[in-house]
């Protein structure tokens, strides 16, 4: 938290040096604050949950209930300035942290940095570095502390993109990023240690004024570190890599008309994801990974209404669900597969 509290420090007071300089510069700041509910916060079968309720193994569901409230702080700071060549730039530092009510183990956290430089009005690259110092997913048997108790499963995480975005006039964009990004999970379970390479293009289309259509596909390479920790012929082998298509289109359009010359919108976003998992060992051998494949569903869908020229008013929904498939059958589907629902709303506010 102080390396966090540091960094801050240093960007505003960049940000105060620069202003005293001689070019010119725009505030580009945001705040959003966001109170959901989270029917299943550990995305947990429907076997586990029955298993929580009757209270059985009090060790593996350590927490005090299967959903929880979330609240949700979001503040982002930048500035528009023309530092180079005298194109715009746009700097960006983000912060964000949410609460659990009850499952305060749940807490996740994370801060970035996002630097873009337009070339023209068309043309723009970017540049964006993110750290999540601790992402809390579970309690499982860890192979390596004996005797073989449950443990948080948790790791940090750091994320570097790259991308190009280009627009065709005022009716169309598309682009390109990639994205790297390595996983470090703690000490009882280093055989997940990973190391995962995005590829993604997209494109958007604007048939008509403050209505966007959003179309993207993504690659994902998850390549585990299993043989740091394992032994040769070790019979005790797990390898978590997969491969991942994604594909993802959103919509969002104006449905009757606001205040402040300001419509009010309805945002609505669905995401297929196909995951191959990678193991070369027998499903006897790796049974939770051996040529297991997920299907993964996401639906998101927002409301919002404008309360002021600055302020919005949102409300939304999402809905996610998992399907196993393995040769190991109920095994790994009991296990594996859940579906999870939020409802909120929140207040953004630009300055």
């Amino acid at each position: 938290m102080k390396r966090i509290i540091f960094i801050c420090f240093v960007f505003l007071m960049s940000g105060h040096t620069l202003s005293a300089q001689d070019f010119e510069f725009d505030l580009f700041n945001k705040i959003d604050i966001r109170t959901y509910y989270d029917s299943n916060v550990l995305n947990l079968s429907d076997k586990d949950i029955d298993e929580f309720l009757a209270g059985q193994d009090p060790d593996k569901y350590d927490f005090k209930s299967v959903d929880d409230i979330v609240s949700t702080f979001d503040i982002e700071l930048g500035f528009k300035h023309n530092l180079v060549m005298g194109h715009t730039q746009i700097s960006k530092f983000k912060l964000s942290y949410d609460k659990y009510w009850k499952n305060g183990f749940k807490d996740f956290k994370f801060l970035s940095f996002e630097l873009i430089q337009y070339f023209s009005k068309y043309v723009d690259v970017r540049a964006k570095y993110s750290y999540y110092p601790y992402i809390f997913i579970n309690k499982y048997k860890s192979n390596f502390y004996s005797p073989y108790e449950y443990h948080d499963f948790t790791y940090s995480k750091n994320l570097v993109l790259s991308g190009i975005n280009i627009r065709i006039l005022d009716f169309a964009e598309f682009g390109y990023n990639f994205k790297y990004s390595n996983q470090n999970y703690n000490d009882y379970f280093p055989e997940y240690d990973a190391y995962n390479f995005i590829n993604e293009g997209w494109i958007g289309l604007r048939p008509m004024e403050n209505t966007k259509i959003k179309f993207k596909y993504s690659y994902v390479q998850s390549i585990a570190q299993a043989e740091k920790v394992y032994e040769p012929g070790s019979i005790e082998i797990r390898d978590p890599s997969y491969n991942s298509n994604i594909i993802y289109t959103s919509l969002s359009l104006p449905i009757i008309g606001g205040r402040w010359n300001k419509p009010i919108k309805f945002f609505t976003s669905f995401k297929w994801e196909n995951r191959y998992f990678q193991s070369p060992f027998s499903p006897v051998v790796d049974p939770f990974h051996s040529r297991r494949k997920d299907n993964i569903f996401h639906y998101e869908g927002w409301l919002i209404y404008p309360l002021w020229h600055i302020l919005d008013f949102r409300t939304f929904f999402t809905y996610e669900s998992r399907n196993t498939e393995s040769p190991n059958g109920t095994l790994v589907s009991d296990e594996k597969d859940y579906i999870t629902r939020t409802y909120g709303v929140s207040l953004q506010v630009r300055f």
